[in-house]
This record gives structure tokens, sequence and C-alpha cells, in this order.
């Protein structure tokens, strides 16, 4: 499951590197579809901790990426 874990990751953070200038809600719009396609996939009694760290994980690529847009960033 690992491999599967840390591909995914990498596939996300790919893609997000892709549409690092497009509008914020247009990537958050992305993530949300990925999250949930996530969730529907692997969301199974007892499997909440893994889904929650897949969801941080995601959450940091994110922020990576968006501070990664201009020198300025002020994100938090």
């Amino acid at each position: 499951m690992r491999k599967k874990w840390q591909a995914k990751l990498k596939e996300v953070y790919l893609e997000l590197r892709c549409r690092m200038h497009n509008p914020v809600p247009e990537q958050g719009a992305y993530l949300r579809s990925v999250g949930a396609t996530h969730m529907r996939y692997y969301g199974v009694p007892m499997n909440s901790a893994a889904m929650g760290a897949f969801r941080e994980k995601v959450c940091c690529l994110w922020m990576k990426v968006l501070k990664r847009r201009s020198e300025k960033h002020n994100l938090t």
C-alpha cells in the first residue's frame, strides 16, 4: 500500500505543479475531487487515520506549491 500511496501523492504533486498559476479556487476544486475520490475508494471503517494522513499530506503539498508561486509569499 505504501507504494500506491506515494505514487498517488507524487501524481497529485505533479498535477499541482502544472496548475501552479491557476486561480486558487480552481486548484481547490481539483483537490476536492481528488480527496472525494480517495475517500470513496478507501473509506472503510477503521481507516480514518490513513485517510487523515493522506489529506494532511495533500494539504502540505498544496501549501508547498502555493509558496512557490512568487518570491513574496505571505502564506502561513
